[in-house]
């Protein structure tokens, strides 16, 4: 059996082995776990600890040890997703740099005043001369939209 302290102010629902438990806000309770894993993926939500959790407010000083322990949960759990929130920045802008897309490497160019054709990465013409207006939504289509729009318009 394992202590688990419930330390939010509602109750919440803890799977054991015997089924769902719930446990009313800063109780604590006797529970068996059918193994690490589900124990595991209890403590990870935050809303259970092993042991004994009193209130906050508590003349113990047990209540700023433990928000301080939160604070820094929050703090580094903030810290991974705003690299990942940057990771996928990244990717989006680099995505859009290329084009919205793998397809080719395709580019709007102006051919002359007024008149713009798609390029392929090697330079060449692949749609007839449109006007710009008609490009404009090109570099956020995706690959299968782009290489319908080509063939749709393609050079004669």
């Amino acid at each position: 059996m394992t202590k688990i302290s419930n330390q939010t102010p509602g109750p919440r629902g803890l799977h054991t082995k015997t089924g769902l438990v719930w446990i009313e806000g800063y109780q604590t309770v006797d529970a068996e776990f059918e193994n690490d894993q589900q124990l595991k993926a209890a403590l990870a939500t935050g809303w259970f600890i092993k042991g004994e959790r009193k209130a906050p407010g508590g003349d113990d000083g047990s209540d700023v040890v433990s928000l301080k322990a939160e604070i820094d949960r929050l703090t580094s759990a903030n810290a991974v997703l705003e690299t990942e929130n940057g990771q996928l920045k990244a990717d989006l802008e680099a995505a859009k740099g290329n084009g919205g897309g793998s397809t080719g490497g395709y580019t709007v160019k102006e051919q002359s005043a007024g008149w713009h054709a798609v390029v392929d990465a090697e330079g060449k013409v692949v749609t007839k001369n449109l006007r710009k207006a008609d490009l404009a939504e090109f570099d956020g289509m995706n690959d299968a939209d782009k290489a319908a729009f080509i063939d749709l318009n393609k050079v004669d």
